[in-house]
Protein backbone atom coordinates (compact mmCIF):
# COMPACT_ATOMS: atom_id res chain seq x y z
CA UNK A 1 0.00 0.00 0.00
CA UNK A 2 1.21 3.56 -0.69
CA UNK A 3 2.37 5.20 2.41
CA UNK A 4 0.76 8.87 3.10
CA UNK A 5 4.21 10.38 1.71
CA UNK A 6 3.32 12.86 -1.18
CA UNK A 7 5.87 13.42 -4.17
CA UNK A 8 4.26 16.65 -6.60
CA UNK A 9 6.12 17.66 -9.33
CA UNK A 10 6.00 21.10 -10.52
CA UNK A 11 6.15 21.77 -14.07
CA UNK A 12 7.35 25.81 -14.69
CA UNK A 13 4.34 27.94 -15.55
CA UNK A 14 1.78 25.44 -14.17
CA UNK A 15 0.70 27.20 -10.82
CA UNK A 16 3.28 24.86 -9.08
CA UNK A 17 4.09 28.07 -6.24
CA UNK A 18 0.49 28.32 -5.70
CA UNK A 19 0.19 24.67 -5.32
CA UNK A 20 3.05 24.97 -2.88
CA UNK A 21 1.18 27.78 -1.09
CA UNK A 22 -1.85 25.44 -0.57
CA UNK A 23 0.60 23.05 0.59
CA UNK A 24 2.49 25.18 3.10
CA UNK A 25 -1.22 25.79 4.44
CA UNK A 26 -2.68 22.99 4.20
CA UNK A 27 0.20 20.73 5.83
CA UNK A 28 1.67 23.08 8.78
CA UNK A 29 4.51 23.89 6.95
CA UNK A 30 5.65 19.99 6.16
CA UNK A 31 7.01 20.56 3.02
CA UNK A 32 10.18 19.58 1.61
CA UNK A 33 11.41 21.48 -1.49
CA UNK A 34 13.74 20.86 -4.52
CA UNK A 35 14.77 23.44 -6.23
CA UNK A 36 18.09 22.78 -6.17
CA UNK A 37 18.29 23.89 -9.91
CA UNK A 38 17.83 21.23 -13.58
CA UNK A 39 21.32 20.03 -13.42
CA UNK A 40 20.13 17.37 -10.87
CA UNK A 41 16.51 17.25 -11.93
CA UNK A 42 16.91 13.54 -12.45
CA UNK A 43 19.27 12.60 -10.05
CA UNK A 44 18.45 12.71 -6.66
CA UNK A 45 21.06 13.35 -3.93
CA UNK A 46 22.90 10.70 -2.13
CA UNK A 47 22.25 13.00 1.10
CA UNK A 48 18.32 12.75 0.34
CA UNK A 49 18.80 8.96 -0.18
CA UNK A 50 20.50 8.47 2.98
CA UNK A 51 17.57 10.35 4.95
CA UNK A 52 14.52 9.22 2.73
CA UNK A 53 12.81 7.73 5.68
CA UNK A 54 13.29 10.86 7.92
CA UNK A 55 12.02 12.63 4.95
CA UNK A 56 8.77 10.57 4.68
CA UNK A 57 8.57 10.49 8.57
CA UNK A 58 8.60 14.23 8.84
CA UNK A 59 6.82 16.00 5.47
CA UNK A 60 3.93 15.50 4.30
CA UNK A 61 5.12 16.69 0.67
CA UNK A 62 8.16 16.83 -1.46
CA UNK A 63 7.08 19.43 -3.85
CA UNK A 64 9.70 21.23 -6.73
CA UNK A 65 11.50 21.36 -9.98
CA UNK A 66 12.42 17.66 -11.12
CA UNK A 67 11.23 14.91 -13.16
CA UNK A 68 9.47 12.48 -11.62
CA UNK A 69 11.97 9.49 -12.45
CA UNK A 70 14.41 11.32 -9.46
CA UNK A 71 12.50 9.79 -6.67
CA UNK A 72 11.13 6.94 -7.94
CA UNK A 73 13.67 4.61 -6.53
CA UNK A 74 13.99 6.66 -3.53
CA UNK A 75 10.11 7.05 -2.61
CA UNK A 76 8.93 3.68 -4.86
CA UNK A 77 5.58 3.95 -2.26
CA UNK A 78 4.39 7.87 -2.20
CA UNK A 79 1.63 9.24 -3.81
CA UNK A 80 2.59 10.61 -6.96
CA UNK A 81 0.96 13.94 -8.23
CA UNK A 82 1.68 16.88 -10.65
CA UNK A 83 -0.33 20.20 -12.41
CA UNK A 84 -0.03 20.59 -15.72
CA UNK A 85 -1.20 23.55 -18.02
CA UNK A 86 -2.76 24.12 -21.45
CA UNK A 87 0.59 23.48 -23.27
CA UNK A 88 0.61 26.46 -25.56
CA UNK A 89 -0.23 28.83 -22.72
CA UNK A 90 2.42 27.45 -20.56
CA UNK A 91 4.88 27.47 -23.33
CA UNK A 92 3.51 30.99 -23.92
CA UNK A 93 4.06 31.91 -19.98
CA UNK A 94 7.49 30.52 -19.78
CA UNK A 95 8.61 32.62 -22.37
CA UNK A 96 6.67 35.76 -21.02
CA UNK A 97 8.73 35.02 -18.08
CA UNK A 98 12.25 34.84 -19.40
CA UNK A 99 11.51 38.13 -20.75
CA UNK A 100 10.95 40.31 -17.76
CA UNK A 101 13.47 37.76 -15.36
CA UNK A 102 17.23 39.48 -14.73
CA UNK A 103 18.67 37.18 -13.46
CA UNK A 104 17.65 33.58 -14.78
CA UNK A 105 20.69 31.20 -15.55
CA UNK A 106 18.90 29.29 -18.29
CA UNK A 107 20.92 29.15 -20.89
CA UNK A 108 18.77 30.57 -23.55
CA UNK A 109 17.66 33.72 -21.41
CA UNK A 110 20.30 35.88 -22.84
CA UNK A 111 18.91 34.94 -26.50
CA UNK A 112 15.42 36.09 -25.75
CA UNK A 113 16.18 39.44 -24.13
CA UNK A 114 17.96 40.32 -27.04
CA UNK A 115 15.58 39.22 -29.37
CA UNK A 116 17.73 36.27 -31.31
CA UNK A 117 15.40 33.95 -30.09
CA UNK A 118 11.28 34.61 -30.81
CA UNK A 119 8.53 32.71 -29.54
CA UNK A 120 8.21 29.95 -32.13
CA UNK A 121 12.07 29.09 -32.17
CA UNK A 122 11.62 29.29 -28.14
CA UNK A 123 8.93 26.02 -28.81
CA UNK A 124 11.37 24.06 -31.19
CA UNK A 125 13.82 23.92 -28.50
CA UNK A 126 14.40 20.25 -27.30
CA UNK A 127 13.71 20.67 -23.18
CA UNK A 128 11.04 23.36 -24.35
CA UNK A 129 8.90 21.47 -26.80
CA UNK A 130 7.99 18.50 -24.42
CA UNK A 131 8.49 19.86 -21.07
CA UNK A 132 5.54 18.72 -19.59
CA UNK A 133 6.34 15.26 -20.86
CA UNK A 134 9.87 15.45 -19.92
CA UNK A 135 8.80 16.06 -16.34
CA UNK A 136 6.53 12.93 -16.25
CA UNK A 137 8.39 10.44 -17.72
CA UNK A 138 9.64 7.30 -15.44
CA UNK A 139 5.55 6.78 -14.76
CA UNK A 140 2.67 6.01 -16.76
CA UNK A 141 -0.03 8.88 -17.11
CA UNK A 142 -2.61 6.59 -15.61
CA UNK A 143 0.01 5.31 -12.42
CA UNK A 144 0.22 9.06 -11.14
CA UNK A 145 -2.14 8.86 -8.37
CA UNK A 146 -2.92 12.35 -8.58
CA UNK A 147 -2.87 14.57 -12.50
CA UNK A 148 -4.27 18.38 -11.74
CA UNK A 149 -5.04 20.55 -14.68
CA UNK A 150 -4.50 24.16 -14.18
CA UNK A 151 -7.60 25.63 -16.21
CA UNK A 152 -9.59 23.89 -13.11
CA UNK A 153 -7.58 24.30 -10.01
CA UNK A 154 -10.51 24.44 -7.79
CA UNK A 155 -11.40 21.08 -8.95
CA UNK A 156 -8.26 20.01 -8.95
CA UNK A 157 -7.63 20.65 -5.47
CA UNK A 158 -11.01 19.33 -4.16
CA UNK A 159 -10.05 15.88 -6.40
CA UNK A 160 -6.97 16.08 -4.50
CA UNK A 161 -8.76 16.63 -0.81
CA UNK A 162 -10.92 13.36 -2.04
CA UNK A 163 -8.00 11.38 -2.93
CA UNK A 164 -4.94 12.00 -1.77
CA UNK A 165 -5.09 13.97 1.12
CA UNK A 166 -8.48 15.59 2.98
CA UNK A 167 -7.81 19.56 3.03
CA UNK A 168 -10.43 22.12 4.70
CA UNK A 169 -10.61 24.44 1.58
CA UNK A 170 -13.33 26.88 2.91
CA UNK A 171 -11.05 26.71 6.54
CA UNK A 172 -8.23 27.35 4.97
CA UNK A 173 -9.38 29.68 2.09
CA UNK A 174 -12.71 31.02 3.00
CA UNK A 175 -16.47 30.41 1.92
CA UNK A 176 -16.44 30.49 -1.15
CA UNK A 177 -13.21 29.53 -1.97
CA UNK A 178 -10.87 31.83 -3.09
CA UNK A 179 -7.31 30.41 -3.44
CA UNK A 180 -4.26 32.01 -3.04
CA UNK A 181 -2.85 32.49 -6.86
CA UNK A 182 0.74 33.82 -6.44
CA UNK A 183 3.46 34.42 -8.77
CA UNK A 184 1.10 35.36 -11.49
CA UNK A 185 2.88 38.75 -12.24
CA UNK A 186 0.12 40.02 -14.45
CA UNK A 187 1.81 43.43 -15.06
CA UNK A 188 4.76 42.93 -16.54
CA UNK A 189 7.57 45.07 -17.94
CA UNK A 190 7.60 42.98 -21.27
CA UNK A 191 4.17 41.93 -22.38
CA UNK A 192 4.29 40.76 -26.00
CA UNK A 193 1.26 40.26 -27.92
CA UNK A 194 1.41 36.36 -29.55
CA UNK A 195 -1.02 36.65 -32.34
CA UNK A 196 -3.52 33.69 -33.15
CA UNK A 197 -1.09 32.33 -36.31
CA UNK A 198 2.06 32.69 -33.86
CA UNK A 199 0.34 30.30 -31.41
CA UNK A 200 -0.90 27.73 -34.07
CA UNK A 201 2.57 27.60 -34.62
CA UNK A 202 3.78 26.85 -31.61
CA UNK A 203 1.06 23.96 -30.82
CA UNK A 204 2.55 22.43 -34.30
CA UNK A 205 5.64 22.25 -33.01
CA UNK A 206 4.74 20.46 -29.43
CA UNK A 207 2.67 17.36 -30.70
CA UNK A 208 4.37 15.47 -27.34
CA UNK A 209 3.01 17.91 -24.60
CA UNK A 210 -0.55 18.30 -26.35
CA UNK A 211 -0.62 14.49 -26.34
CA UNK A 212 0.13 14.75 -22.23
CA UNK A 213 -2.04 17.09 -21.21
CA UNK A 214 -4.70 15.75 -23.39
CA UNK A 215 -4.32 12.53 -21.99
CA UNK A 216 -3.71 14.15 -18.36
CA UNK A 217 -7.36 15.89 -19.15
CA UNK A 218 -8.80 12.58 -19.69
CA UNK A 219 -7.98 10.73 -17.00
CA UNK A 220 -8.71 14.20 -15.09
CA UNK A 221 -12.62 13.80 -16.15
CA UNK A 222 -12.94 11.14 -15.09
CA UNK A 223 -11.58 11.15 -11.75
CA UNK A 224 -13.84 14.31 -11.33
CA UNK A 225 -16.82 12.04 -11.97
CA UNK A 226 -16.39 10.20 -8.65
CA UNK A 227 -16.47 13.63 -6.38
Amino acid sequence: MPDKFIVSVHIPKTAGTTLATIYDRAFNRKVFYDYDGYHTAGVASELVKANAGFISSQFKVLHGHFFTSKYLDVFPSARYVSLLRHPVERLISQYVHELNETSSDAWYHDAIVNNKLDIVDFAKLPDIKNTMTIHLSGMELKDYDLLMINERMLQSCLLFSKTIEAIDLELLFGRPVKLPYVNQKIERDIHPVISAAQQQEIFKHIPEDVETYRKAQEIFENKLKTL
